[in-house]
């Protein structure tokens, strides 16, 4: 098997028991295909090459070549589509029309969000030219527009300046150590205007920097209220020190939103906090000692410590960093590796109307993906605009959310037994596909449920 891996007669697919093999690769890969595009004019790095005729079997190798380095791929005879870290980017080749005085050509482009995953396709297009010598390259295009900007693959939203620097500079840290020097991390700090609605696509994972001071600040929460009602993102939360996750600094329906967290509690104090802590101890010391500070010995006292509030510092911030690395980082690079462009069936239906109670009409919306997700069908979600206290199944409405066969064989009542969103269905059967996996958990009476039982092919 490594010989052949060698020779790219076999390439190994990251993270999947599945090996694709060039010269027998099926027309589709997945049920996807039909609109695993949508997205392709909008990303801005281009790039083309036009070819006499691509010898037989030239695509299908870039594509196995692509896809052994991409976290999901999917295909058929004339298009690709490819995902990295929450990047994507599309390939297709056709043939031009040939007219009276001109000759039959074959033209393969490409398009990507991120130069790296454009890089990535560009490589294995120079590798297939070297790979058949009589490939003769008749023109070669690229743009770059300078007004380009790379998807945000981590956005770190903070009140203060010190938590924003905190944050960013331990997942930097982190993920150099981790070879993701390239990862694009952005930050919204205090004084940063509101994202407007255009900008919130851009948001991969949004981890929000829990301190009093986001608490108390309407525009950080305001800001991440967008982001949740988007639904682009997924939203982490970093418990930094001094906050209080209660009811009393952050009301329930946030709670319930800005899961899973992190929590860098011990790691994030404040330079102003750190010197008070070392001055206490200092001053504590003394006293246990029955000493007192001299008026000559304040200029060497300051100096410890400033000394000992540096030395504190630069060891909270490797502490930040190796607590990032162990527990954050693996949650930001899972949830970019899950990251797909949402299908064109379910794009025009991505968020639900609250409606207000009692006639009371209310323009708050509700991300559907974020109910999808929602454990039981008897869970509740509040609008955090009008009060008002829905049923998430109410909220969704069949046929976007069908009932968990094996509660209802069971015996469970409507609102007790478990439920499927088809979002989350629909990319758990396309992802599964080629692995004949067609079964998710119900996370009710967490059986493993055929889903073919809960949406039957059409």
């Amino acid at each position: 098997l490594g010989l052949l891996e060698g020779f790219d007669l076999v390439v190994r697919l990251r993270g999947e028991a599945e090996l694709l093999v060039p010269g027998a690769l099926p027309p589709a890969r997945t049920q996807l295909s039909a609109d695993a595009f949508a997205p392709d004019s909008a990303l801005p790095f281009f790039a083309s090459r036009t070819y006499p005729a691509l010898p037989a079997g030239a695509f299908q190798r870039i594509v196995v070549r692509v896809a052994g380095q991409a976290d999901w791929s999917d295909f058929c005879a004339d298009r690709a589509v490819f995902y990295l870290l929450g990047n994507v980017a599309t390939l297709a080749w056709s043939d031009t029309a040939p007219s009276a005085s001109a000759v039959k050509r074959t033209v393969l482009r490409w398009r990507a969000s991120s130069k790296r995953l454009h890089s990535v396709i560009t490589a294995a297009v120079d590798h297939i030219e070297r790979f058949f010598p009589g490939l003769a390259r008749l023109d070669a295009q690229e743009d770059a527009p300078a007004s380009a900007r790379e998807p945000a693959q981590v956005l770190i939203l903070a009140a203060t300046d010190e938590a924003a620097a905190l944050v960013e500079a331990a997942v930097k840290t982190a993920a150099k150590g981790d070879g993701m020097e390239e990862l694009v991390v952005e930050v919204h700090g205090p004084r940063a205007k509101q994202t407007a609605q255009a900008e919130l696509g851009r948001v991969r994972v949004l981890l929000v920097c829990m301190t009093p001071e986001f608490a108390a600040s309407s525009a950080s929460v305001a800001e991440a209220d967008a982001h949740v009602q988007a639904g682009h993102a997924r939203v982490i939360r970093v418990l930094l020190a001094g906050f209080d996750i209660s009811p009393a600094q952050w009301d329930p329906p946030h709670q319930q939103k800005l899961r899973p967290s992190a929590a860098l509690l011990a790691f994030s104090h404040t330079e102003a906090e750190v010197r008070k802590q070392v001055e206490h101890e200092e001053r504590t010391r003394l006293a246990e000692e029955g000493q007192s500070a001299q008026p000559g010995a304040r200029q060497d006292m300051e100096k410890r410590f400033l000394h000992e509030t540096n030395e504190r510092l630069g060891r909270q911030s490797r502490d930040a960093a190796a607590a990032v690395r162990s527990g954050l980082l693996p949650q930001v690079k899972q949830l970019l590796r899950a990251w797909r462009v949402p299908a064109a069936s379910t794009l025009a239906n991505t968020s639900v109307a609250c409606g207000g109670s009692s006639g009371k009409g209310c323009e708050n919306a509700f991300s559907r993906q974020d109910l999808e997700s929602t454990t039981t069908g008897d869970g509740c979600e509040i609008c955090p605009k009008c009060k008002t206290q829905h049923n998430i199944r109410h909220l969704l409405a069949s046929p976007e959310v069908r009932a968990c066969p094996a509660c209802f064989r069971k015996g469970a009542s409507l609102a007790a037994g478990g439920f499927f969103g088809a979002w989350e269905c629909r990319l758990r059967m396309g992802e599964g596909l080629e692995q004949r996996s067609y079964a998710m958990q119900c996370k009710a009476c967490r059986e493993e449920v055929s889903l073919f039982d809960v949406f039957p092919p059409e």
